[in-house]
């Protein structure tokens, strides 16, 4: 009797894992599916890494196909991911309504998908012959084959993941993955793109002439940038300048700042500890005896990445921090120095620091330190093609993501 229940409960808890059959009152393929005039796009991920991925092929899309929105389901892990400013399209939905078959079933009526992206594995096969019955394009990215359960009652009794009868395309992420899928009917398996997806690029521009004359201003100094600086780590950051002012008598310190109040509120906080200061949104250029330069308007930071060939990421230093994306400082040719508290970016950070793209500070006297080192022209220069490198590769995949999708949206429109 024990054995029995034992063998129940494992049982009962996988076919939760893996997905029951459909609810025949809401997954009945002669539901009619109702899309709506913008094609969506729904993906279930697992790290914030996979959505700012995603995200970016999707930008892409929006620039060479048209109109799109994008919808996720996610796993815990995401929580903390912040979509760009620039992602309007992203709608979010909570992973809850992916784990129950009949609320997916209704999540995915109402949010009536034109492509469908599983990111890993297919977590639901009921939710996947939901799409199948509808012939919905279904993606497979960063596949990985199924986990197997642990133990054997787990592996004996646990059901078979399943995969759709019809066809659908993998993107693998390892050898293992490839030899997984080979073997499976009905896959269009991308091997010669075998990795995992990275964020694209999308650096924000900056006006040309702007540039030009804050380059000619600063021709004669040396420059590095602070930026996403949270308030207890600005004291940090002009410690440290300080301290480097001591060797380099001329270096400069772009700082930025949200807007023009929060800019006056630094620029007074640096001048009563003795630098001389000037703000972009009053005085426009740094003049020869300023030390600190305040970026406090709205250009966004594509300028001052152009402008600096060193940029310290904050959001990074103070424990409990979580850090920003380094990617577009990396991709405009900056060599990266950044705190130990990074959060759902380590995966980037660490393969920038391994590369010698990026550098860790703990403290002001670290930093200080490390912009030091940085002064080295041949240095900053090594470091700053290491991080464009690392911000780039995958491009590949990238491409070849964007096309399964843009042809899938175009077989759309024509059914």
């Amino acid at each position: 009797m024990v054995l029995r229940q034992a063998i129940s409960g494992q049982f009962a808890k996988y076919r939760k894992l893996l997905g029951k059959p459909p609810d025949q009152t809401t997954a009945s393929p002669s539901t009619p599916l109702t899309h709506p005039e913008t094609p969506t796009v729904w993906c279930h991920v697992e790290t914030p890494t996979q959505a700012r991925a995603i995200t970016s092929v999707c930008h892409r899309i929006l620039d060479e196909w048209g109109p799109i929105q994008l919808r996720f389901t996610c796993a815990e892990g995401c929580v903390h991911w912040t979509p760009d400013t620039r992602d309007a399209f992203l709608l979010k939905a909570p992973t809850a309504l992916l784990l129950d078959n009949k609320i997916s079933s209704e999540f995915l009526t109402e949010c009536a998908p034109t492509i469908a992206i599983w990111a890993g594995f297919i977590r639901s096969p009921s939710g996947s012959r939901w799409l199948n019955d509808r012939n919905i394009p279904q993606i497979v990215l960063d596949g990985v084959p199924p986990p197997i359960p642990k133990g054997f009652l787990n592996r004996t009794f646990a059901p078979k993941p399943t995969l759709p009868e019809k066809g659908f395309t993998v993107f693998p992420m390892s050898e293992r993955a490839i030899q997984y899928y080979a073997n499976t009917q009905n896959v269009e398996l991308k091997s010669e793109f075998m990795g995992r997806l990275q964020p694209g690029i999308i650096p924000q521009s900056c006006n040309e002439a702007d540039r030009e004359a804050l380059s000619e201003a600063t021709l004669s100094r040396q420059i590095w940038l602070a930026v996403h600086c949270a308030e207890d780590e600005v004291h940090t950051v002009l410690a440290a300048h300080r301290m480097a002012l001591r060797t380099a008598h001329r270096l400069l310190l772009i700082i930025a700042a949200p807007n023009p109040e929060a800019g006056n509120a630094l620029r007074k906080e640096a001048e009563a500890l003795g630098f001389l200061t000037a703000q972009r949104s009053v005085e426009k250029t740094p003049g020869d005896e300023c030390q600190i330069f305040i970026a406090d308007t709205d250009e966004g930071l594509g300028l001052w990445y152009r402008l600096s060939p060193i940029s310290f990421l904050g959001q990074s230093v103070k424990r409990g921090l979580r850090g920003v994306d380094p990617c577009e400082a990396a991709a405009l040719g900056s060599a990266i120095l950044h705190g130990p508290w990074i959060g759902d970016h380590r995966l980037i950070y660490d393969k920038l620091d391994k590369a010698d793209a990026a550098r860790v500070v703990h403290h002001q006297e670290g930093l200080a330190k490390m912009v030091g080192q940085l002064m080295a022209p041949d240095v900053v220069a090594e470091m700053a093609q290491a991080a464009w490198m690392i911000a780039t590769e995958g491009a590949e995949l990238s491409d070849a993501l964007l096309d399964t999708m843009m042809d899938a949206l175009d077989q759309s429109g024509t059914e």
